[in-house]
């Protein structure tokens, strides 16, 4: 004949031994936590983002793409104004002037193409690691709801992609320009010199929350890159081939092209759209840099959608 356990009231408290139910009319235990008290282990929104970063930090491949990622920004930012001044000076040089490619900042121009896509491979991988490891349950598990996970996430990710872009660019420039022309005019603190700097920076925290909005909702890795891709080159190509076949590249294809998302994030860092009025271009900088914010915050809110309404 089996003895029976004795009885217990409510859930333990991990940190101390079981404790007997209370007798009617006596004072709680306060070492003993009711069935509500798992409301004790959710953690606040300060403590997803220091539990987000710590995540961060720990991933090895947060550090081999972001290496390359400086590296790739550090090299082109150091090497494109003399591009820019050599190729520009043939073909017209009032454009110096126009485009301000005898500016330093210009050197910045091209940091976002390439280490673009490492940043947001970054993103997609700080959501779908979770996933493939499981530790997503355990991250659903200690938020209050799920939304403040995601956002946490997006918040750290976002201001890495930043920081990290921000000094790559601004150490490439600043030691790339004792070996320049004379007519480089240094203008990284003026109000053009910010827009290049900080803008493009801004662009590569934006590739990363949109690789992040996609990882979020596709969960895989391999599946969210070529997604990532699509978005970003087969879709303009494939606008370009239909325009090509169709032997009509109207004002309105040019439109969609030039909102595109591998086109219109030049709108928050260079005068590439400033004088769409004066050239009849069917795009502003007001336009592109609108397109780009879609573009980011619809895969991530999508993801946001996905997150809340499936399971792990």
């Amino acid at each position: 004949m089996s003895t029976p356990q004795p009885a217990w009231q409510g859930t333990l408290n991990p940190n101390v031994g079981p404790q007997p139910s209370t007798p009617a009319g006596a004072a709680p235990n306060p070492q003993f936590s009711s069935p509500n008290s798992a409301d004790q282990w959710k953690l606040s929104f300060v403590g997803l983002l220091r539990a987000e970063w710590l995540k961060l930090m720990t991933m090895a491949s947060t550090w081999v793409l972001i290496s390359i990622s400086f590296v790739l920004a550090f090299y082109t930012t150091a090497t494109s104004v003399r591009a820019g001044l050599f190729f520009v000076d043939m073909i017209d040089s009032r454009l110096l002037d126009d485009y301000g490619f005898n500016n330093l900042s210009s050197s910045m121009w091209g940091a976002p193409i390439y280490s673009g896509v490492l940043l947001a491979l970054l993103g997609i991988l700080s959501v779908t690691n979770e996933y493939s490891s499981g530790m997503i349950r355990t991250t659903l598990t200690v938020t209050p709801s799920r939304w403040p996970a995601l956002a946490a996430k997006a918040i750290v990710v976002a201001v890495f992609a930043f920081v990290s872009s921000a000094i790559a660019e601004l150490l490439g420039a600043v030691l790339s320009f004792p070996g320049l022309s004379s007519t480089v005019r240094f203008d990284l603190f003026l109000p053009s010199g910010l827009r290049a700097w900080l803008g493009s920076a801004l662009v590569m925290a934006l590739m990363a929350m949109l690789g992040m909005g996609l990882g979020t909702l596709i969960r895989s890795t391999a599946v969210s890159l070529v997604a990532y891709f699509g978005v970003m080159l087969v879709l303009p190509l494939l606008l370009l081939l239909g325009a090509a076949a169709m032997q009509n590249l109207s004002e309105s294809v040019s439109g969609i092209l030039l909102h595109m998302p591998a086109v219109a994030p030049f709108g928050f860092f260079t005068p590439l759209f400033d004088y769409g009025a004066e050239w009849d271009l069917p795009a502003t900088t007001v336009s592109a840099v609108i397109a780009t914010l879609f573009w980011t915050l619809a895969p991530l809110g999508f993801g946001f959608w996905a997150l809340a309404k499936r399971d792990a």
